[in-house]
């Protein structure tokens, strides 16, 4: 009973682990596609293109 709390304990934090490594992957995805949308607005008006 109690190893298969454990092995069922070490799953749920390995999916979270995973979980949040996916969501860190993607806001820092989110967070380059900002910087990149942000210096062709700052390119636009400044009429560097």
């Amino acid at each position: 009973m109690l190893k298969q709390k454990l092995v069922s304990a070490e799953k749920e934090r390995i999916l979270i682990n995973m979980q949040i490594s996916v969501l860190n992957f993607m806001l820092r995805q989110v967070l380059e596609a900002m910087k990149k949308i942000q210096n062709i607005e700052d390119a636009l008006k400044s009429n560097c293109l």
